[in-house]
């Protein structure tokens, strides 16, 4: 109760106080959940640091280098390879999202989605919540045949529920295929796993995925799913070698030493610009300081403030002394103030940051050039609750921030209670 009659009396001090507080707790959550959804576990995308890429397939031509994804038999020759490899869990080849109208037959008028071409085990590595039907199988992936895979969001705007949508034939681009699962949508922020319809990859790719141009470099990636970070060592070195050995003797436009080569990293680690590996030091050089200056600033300026509150103070402190309480009790007694004042600064800021990332989620999330701008307007940017409040997050936020307001607050409280009695009592307020 007595900190409560603190604060009603000092209005404008503990209301300035809150808001110092909240908006340096407001501005970390707000880069940290920028950082979370492309580090943390959220649907469906699971461990993304163990999740690699093999792809930027480069080859010397007569002509200089020439550099694309991976070909069908460059990624048939890899998949053999790292079938065998000792802590390899998943691996899945796809040909990339595209944008393609999808043609209702109701006669609405036809409107774009993200169109995916996977394979079946594209489904094991990303861990998708299957809401009817199956998946396509690999026979169906090697026979080409024309099924999809659809988002409950497009099964709802096109059959009106995701029951009604297995069996039902779906026209997307020129090809028209069936309807055999719906699985629930990811956030379009998940760009790795993130599609509105997933299709067999050799549907997707239509009849140039044979062309003999496509057997060395083409349109595939590789995603692979490691146990940790040694086996993300060996798949680089399996992958450098099954290049080495690949045969390109005989090919047109390749010099006889074509030094074929592919770029292989971790998801996490090419949103981060980082090498092959992740690595948590890194990522820490590059917004650890900034997280710390989003924290420091507020802290000195509230530190001002608490010594020019603890001025106008004096004659209380004095005559509290006067009485009997010694320093350490009212130095407890100040502190024990400000950590209210910060907690209620914590929970605004946290509601701050919120409303924040909601409203502006568009605007936040589409400033990182890994997400594609040209979305198509069926898509939304969906925020879910795991996303925006991550309890272990906001409390480390929470702590740092009271720490450093306590280290703010300690100095000037403690110089002030070092007056004698007298001199506070004679201090003219």
């Amino acid at each position: 109760m007595q900190i409560i009659q603190r604060i009603k009396q000092n209005r404008l001090f503990s209301a300035i106080y809150i808001l110092g507080s909240a908006l340096s707790i407001a501005s970390v959550m707000i880069v940290v959940v920028f950082l979370y959804v492309k580090l943390a576990d959220i649907y469906p995308e699971r461990d993304r640091t163990h999740v690699y890429e093999i792809t930027d397939c480069k080859v010397k031509t007569k002509n200089g280098f020439t550099s694309h994804d991976v070909g069908w038999y460059t990624c048939d020759l890899i998949e053999e390879a790292l079938g065998s490899c000792e802590g390899i869990t998943a691996i899945s080849r796809g040909c990339g999202k595209d944008i393609y109208k999808v043609h209702p037959d109701d006669g609405m008028k036809p409107f774009e989605i993200v169109r995916n071409g996977v394979d079946h085990n594209f489904f094991d590595l990303y861990d998708f919540e299957i809401l009817a039907g199956n998946i396509f199988s690999k026979d169906d992936v090697e026979s080409g045949i024309a099924k999809a895979v659809i988002s409950h969001r497009l099964a709802q705007r096109l059959y009106g529920s995701v029951d009604d949508a297995v069996g039902k034939p779906i026209k997307i681009h020129d090809v028209e295929y069936k309807v055999c699962g719906v699985v629930r949508e990811p956030s379009f922020l998940m760009q790795n796993s993130f599609g509105q319809a997933y299709v067999p990859w050799k549907v997707a790719r239509g009849n140039s995925w044979n062309v003999s141009w496509y057997r060395i470099i083409g349109p595939y990636t590789i995603k692979v799913r490691v146990e940790d970070d040694e086996a993300g060592k060996r798949l680089k070195e399996t992958v450098d070698d099954v290049l080495r050995r690949v045969d390109l003797s005989g090919m047109q436009g390749f010099t006889d030493d074509p030094e074929l080569v592919a770029d292989v990293h971790s998801l996490a680690s090419k949103d981060f610009s980082m090498p092959a590996e992740f690595d948590w030091e890194d990522l820490l050089r590059k917004y650890g300081f900034m997280i710390l200056i989003l924290l420091i600033v507020p802290a000195v300026n509230l530190g001002g403030m608490i010594s020019g509150n603890m001025e106008t103070r004096m004659p209380e402190m004095g005559v509290r002394k006067s009485f009997g309480a010694g320093r350490g009790r009212l130095l407890r007694s100040v502190l024990s103030e400000n950590f209210a004042l910060t907690s209620i600064g914590a929970v605004l800021g946290l509601v701050i940051a919120v409303v924040l990332v909601w409203g502006w989620k568009d605007w936040i999330f589409f400033l990182d050039d890994s997400i594609m701008a040209d979305a198509p307007e069926s898509v939304s940017v969906i925020i879910t609750a795991d996303m925006l409040f991550a309890p272990l997050v906001f409390a480390i936020a929470f702590v740092v921030t009271f720490m450093l307001n306590l280290f703010s607050a300690m100095l000037p409280v403690w110089w002030s209670l070092r007056n004698p009695i007298v001199k506070s009592l004679s201090e003219k307020k």
